[in-house]
């Protein structure tokens, strides 16, 4: 970028593949906008047009916002904006900052460990020299207490990790910091559609069921602020009216706000005898999709098991030897001699037979002396094709020209076969599969279909006893049992709680939102003008993930598939006593929002969803 003075204007200079475009730099906002404390927080001198629209609502008003754009359009500077219109109440009149520890909380929620610590590491780096204290809570932090917590500005953690602090640690004060939250920051809440997305509803709306109880009134929590950033989906409205954004804090973006012009491919092939052979076999179509598509630069091959990455990188290595001295992965001599160099330092021998040809591959199973190298390699160039996992997706910076995913199947542990990555938000829910109904207390609600019928009649049955307890409205022993039930769940332990069949780095559940993440690793700014996605799939799923890449699949709730056991916590923890307060949480809910569209939309018997 050139940027030269005209006058009295500068105009911004951007140029990508010979394209000149010219823009008015008063339309993108300066660093110097920011009072002067907080200038520091960025590297660069401008914000890019994503975040000089944004600007305004994120850092001169508390509005809520919801922000659908596409992977790696500049999103994450939003979030520090918004904690930075936070920490600005700090801030004296003569711009010094005064900082009182744990009095006004962030709390950043996003789908993997691995992102959490990521931001971990950014925030700590650009705001601990202020006494900004961040907080990690996931699966891999158990040391923290309750004093961590009260004494945390910005807590990042997990949806499924979250609710279990605040869900089964209600007699060590679980909730007692929630009156101190002032912002809630939402990463990727197209997870919504995942399997895992009724853990991060729940959370959600019990922050907000929370915000409007009248004892809040002289807290932070009375004045909580959302900020939700997703992929590119249709019904971001759908999001805004369940987060009470208001018009101007609903940003929607296209692909023109992509800093890497983005092509995707979806390639369909003929089913073998079985998952596991179909699997396989698509490993000897890598290689020659990376010679037709990768343009001689650097791609990552994601794969489904650590085995499958293991069998990818040689199977790829074995073809580029057939190359001789033209191996197309090999653009030196010295790049040559440098990865003979390194292949000897590798406690594997498999790894240094594919090091050799400019392969390589990662994933959980090695060593990190072993992992360090190969992401040095891959980052420095001399390694070419990296084949790994799919949890690489999130957390460790190793973009790639070309991304190709190898596969959509993942194999199911606890089944014992391969299975199709969640269609949660790959097909659209068919609307008109709502077709059946239940009555809570003066509430008719579109439920779902038959398929979960027993879980309807689970809610059914916790509803009748909630309306056979004493007069007084409390559900005395509901809460007993399920405080039992919380001492027993607490006793497992933090993430594992849902290890079974919902833990997406275990590989048991690896969903769809981790496809987008995966996409989200190619281009390379400022290495690369243009990045290449290529999905490898079964004919008769390609146009599901066309509409997956092309932003049109709706963002549906999950918190049906769960709603009994999210319900009891919430009468636990005392946030539902009453069935007036059951219909609070439940209007709350994404759900609810999501019903009524369903509703109005397709069932011929609208008329009967209605509310006291």
């Amino acid at each position: 970028m050139l940027i030269r003075a005209v006058g009295e204007r500068l105009l911004l200079f951007s140029v990508l593949k010979g394209i000149g475009t010219v823009m008015d730099s008063y339309a993108l906002k300066s660093i110097s906008d920011l009072p002067a404390p907080f200038r520091s927080t960025f590297t660069f001198r401008y914000f890019n047009s994503l975040q000089s629209e944004c600007f305004p609502v994120c850092f001169f008003s508390d509005i809520n916002m919801v922000v659908s754009a596409p992977t790696g359009s500049g999103k994450t500077v939003l979030f520090e904006l918004c904690i930075l219109r936070l920490l600005s109440r700090f801030l004296s009149c003569d711009g010094k900052f005064f900082h009182i520890k744990g009095t006004l909380k962030t709390i950043y929620i996003a789908p993997s460990k691995a992102l959490v610590q990521e931001k971990l590491r950014d925030w700590n780096q650009k705001l601990g020299s202020w006494g900004i204290n961040c907080l990690e809570l996931t699966g891999d932090t158990d040391s923290y207490n309750t004093k961590n917590i009260q004494e945390a500005d910005i807590i990042l953690t997990t949806p499924e990790k979250f609710d279990a602090v605040t869900r089964y640690r209600i007699k060590d004060g679980g909730l007692r910091f929630f009156s101190d939250i002032g912002l809630l920051l939402i990463d990727e809440v197209h997870l919504l559609n995942d399997t895992r997305g009724a853990s991060l509803e729940a959370i959600i709306s019990r922050i907000k069921m929370l915000s409007q109880n009248p004892e809040m009134n002289s807290c932070p929590l009375a004045r909580v602020r959302f900020l939700a950033v997703s992929a590119t989906i249709p019904n971001i409205d759908d999001l805004a009216e369940w987060l009470m954004v208001p018009f101007q804090g609903m940003k929607r973006f296209g692909e023109e706000m992509r800093p890497v012009k983005l092509t995707t491919r979806v390639f369909g092939y003929a089913p073998a005898k079985n998952d596991f052979l179909f699997e396989r076999r698509l490993q000897n179509y890598v290689f020659d999709i990376l010679m037709h598509h990768s343009r001689g630069k650097s791609a990552l091959v994601f794969c489904s098991t650590r085995k499958g990455a293991q069998e990818a990188a040689l199977c790829v290595s074995q073809a580029a030897m057939t190359f001789g001295h033209s191996n197309p992965f090999m653009k030196s001599r010295e790049q040559q001699e440098r990865l003979k160099e390194a292949s000897m330092s590798f406690s594997e021998k498999q790894m240094q037979a594919c090091i050799l040809f400019g392969v390589g591959y990662h994933n959980g199973g090695l060593c990190l002396k072993d992992r360090n190298l190969i992401e040095a390699l891959f980052l420095r160039g001399d390694l070419q094709v990296l084949c790994t996992t799919n949890t690489l997706a999130h957390g460790i910076n190793l973009p790639a020209h070309t991304v190709v995913i190898k596969s959509t199947q993942h194999f199911n542990k606890e089944k014992g076969s391969y299975m199709e990555y969640d269609r949660s938000m790959i097909q659209q829910v068919q609307t008109t599969s709502y077709s059946c109904y239940f009555l809570f207390s003066n509430m008719y609600f579109v439920l779902g279909k038959d398929s979960i019928e027993q879980k309807i009649d689970a809610i059914l049955s916790l509803l009748r006893v909630l309306t056979s307890f004493d007069g007084d409205g409390k559900f005395a022993d509901a809460i007993e049992e399920e405080h039992a039930r919380s001492d027993e769940l607490l006793n497992i332990g933090g993430d594992k709680l849902r290890e079974v069949d919902k833990n997406p780095i275990n590989g048991v559940v690896k969903t769809v939102p981790k496809v987008i993440g995966m996409c989200g690793r190619a281009g390379r700014p400022p290495f690369d003008d243009t990045g290449m996605v290529i999905i490898m799939t079964r004919r008769d799923t390609v146009h599901l993930y066309e509409n997956l890449l092309s932003g049109c699949e709706t963002v549906e709730s999950q918190l049906l598939s769960s709603m009994t056991e999210h319900l009891a916590a919430e009468i636990v923890q005392l946030t539902v006593s009453d069935i007036t307060r059951a219909i609070e949480w439940m209007k709350c809910s994404y759900l609810y929002v999501r019903m009524k569209k369903a509703c109005v939309q397709w069932h011929p018997l609208t008329n009967f969803m209605w509310i006291h």
